[in-house]
C-alpha cells in the first residue's frame, strides 16, 4: 500500500508519465489515472496528498467490490436502474452546464470590470456607511469598508446582468413540447426573477409549460399525496423543454424531483427560469470557447472528484456510481411500525417539528433517516461478505 501512495504522489507532482496499477480486485485494476487530486491538496504538500490518496484508494477498492457484487446479481439490467441512470446523466449534464455558466459569467470582461471591488471609490463607501452606520457598529472601520466595497461592486455587476441576459434569451429558441415559448414570456421571467418586486400568480413562462399539457395548477402543491398533485407532477414531468441546442425532460431536473417528494418548497417560476437561462447561457459560453479554458477544466475536475468522494459513489464513472447506489438501496424498506417507533422515541423534538410543518413531512423525514441508516448497515454487511470471497492485491 505504501508503494501505491509513493507512485501516486509522484504522479501528482508530475514525476511519472504513465499509469500505474495501485490495486486489483478480482483481476480488475485500479490505476493512478482513475484519480483526480484537487489543486489545493497538491499545493498542501506530499503529506496531505498521501493522506488524501490513502483514503481514496481504500474507498475505490470498496466501490469496485460493490460494483462487481451488483453486476453479479444482475442489477445492471434492471429497468428501474436503467431509468435512474438516464435521469442521473441528465442531472450531470445540468450540473456541468451550471459550472460552465458560472465560469463564463465570472469572466465576461464588462462583468469583471463592474464587479471589481477595487474600482469602488472611497467616497461611495463613505456615503454608504453614513446612510446606515448602525449596521456596522460591531465591525472595525476596515471590516466595514471591505464589506461595503464588496457589496457595492456586486450591486453594480447585478445592474448590468438583466439587460445582458435578455439579449441572450432574445436570440434563443425555447419550446415546450414543440410549442414556441413567446419572447415576451422570457423577458417577463427575467423581470420576475432578477428585478425584484412582488408578482401575483404564475408568469407567462410557466403558463407556456401548462398550456403544452393543457393543465391548471392544483389547489395545494405542498400536499404531495393529493391525487391532483400527483397527476400534475407526473404530467409536468413529461414535458420536454428545448432551449437552444438542448432538450430537457422536466422530470429529470432536480427541482422537479424535489417538488414530487417535498411539495412546492421551491417557487415554480424561479426554478424553471433557472433551467432555461442556464442552458441558454451555456450555449453562449461554448460558442465563445470557454468550455476549452484550462482554468475551467481544473474547476470541473475538482467538482467531479468531490462528487465521487461520497459513500455511494465509484471512482470509475457515472454508470458505476449509480449502480453502486442502486445496489445499496435495493430491497431496503422502512415499515410504518418502524416510523411510529422512531417518532415515539424522539417524541419531544418531532412533535414540535410536526406543529411547525405537518405530520406528513415529519413522517417523510423519519423515513429518509431510517432508510439511510439501513443503507449504511447494508453497505457494511455487503462489503464484509464480498471481501471474504474476493482476491484483492495492493502492491
Amino acid at each position: 500500500m505504501k508503494t501505491c501512495i509513493v507512485i501516486l504522489i509522484a504522479t501528482a507532482f508530475g514525476c511519472l508519465a504513465h499509469a500505474a496499477t495501485l490495486a486489483t480486485i478480482n483481476g480488475v485494476a485500479i490505476n493512478d489515472d482513475d484519480f483526480h487530486i484537487p489543486k489545493e491538496i497538491r499545493e498542501a504538500g506530499s503529506d496531505r496528498v498521501s493522506a488524501y490518496l490513502s483514503y481514496r484508494i481504500d474507498k475505490a477498492v470498496d466501490q469496485e467490490l460493490l460494483y462487481q457484487g451488483a453486476r453479479k446479481e444482475g442489477l445492471h439490467e434492471d429497468q428501474a436502474y436503467l431509468a435512474t441512470l438516464e435521469a442521473e446523466k441528465a442531472q450531470q449534464e445540468f450540473t456541468a452546464a451550471i459550472q460552465l455558466v458560472n465560469h463564463y459569467e465570472n469572466n465576461i470582461p464588462k462583468f469583471k470590470t463592474a464587479g471589481d471591488p477595487n474600482a469602488v471609490s472611497d467616497e461611495a463607501i463613505d456615503a454608504e456607511f453614513n446612510k446606515n452606520p448602525d449596521l456596522y457598529k460591531r465591525r472595525t472601520a476596515e471590516q466595514a469598508k471591505m464589506i461595503i466595497r464588496a457589496r457595492l461592486a456586486d450591486e453594480k455587476r447585478r445592474e448590468l446582468y438583466p439587460s445582458w441576459l435578455k439579449s441572450v434569451l432574445a436570440v434563443t429558441t425555447v419550446e415546450a413540447d414543440g410549442r414556441a415559448v413567446p419572447a415576451d414570456a422570457l423577458e417577463d421571467a427575467v423581470d420576475r426573477n432578477l428585478q425584484g418586486g412582488v408578482h401575483e400568480g404564475i408568469g407567462p413562462l410557466w403558463q407556456a409549460i401548462l398550456d403544452a399539457k393543457e393543465l391548471t395548477l392544483p389547489a395545494d402543491l405542498d400536499d404531495v399525496a393529493a391525487a391532483d398533485t400527483i397527476a400534475f407532477t407526473k404530467a409536468i414531468g413529461e414535458v420536454t423543454v428545448k432551449v437552444g441546442k438542448s432538450s430537457i425532460l422536466l422530470s429529470e431536473t432536480s427541482p422537479m424531483q424535489a417538488i414530487a417528494t417535498n411539495g412546492a418548497a421551491l417557487r415554480l417560476d424561479a426554478w424553471l427560469f433557472f433551467v432555461v437561462k442556464s442552458y441558454a447561457v451555456r450555449d453562449y459560453a461554448q460558442a465563445a470557447g470557454y468550455d476549452r479554458d484550462p482554468q475551467f477544466f481544473e474547476t470541473a475536475a475538482a467538482s467531479r472528484a468531490a462528487r465521487l468522494a461520497t459513500p455511494f459513489s465509484h471512482y470509475g464513472g457515472l454508470e458505476q456510481s449509480v449502480l453502486v447506489k442502486y445496489y445499496l438501496y435495493h430491497g431496503v424498506e422502512v415499515t410504518d411500525e418502524e416510523i411510529d417507533a422512531h417518532f415515539h422515541e424522539n417524541a419531544e423534538v418531532l412533535a414540535e417539528l410536526e406543529e411547525r410543518t405537518s405530520p406528513e413531512k415529519v413522517r417523510r423525514q423519519i423515513e429518509q433517516t431510517l432508510t439511510f441508516q439501513k443503507v449504511r448497515e447494508r453497505r457494511s454487511e455487503l462489503l464484509t461478505g464480498l471481501r471474504l470471497l474476493a482476491t484483492i492485491d495492493k502492491p
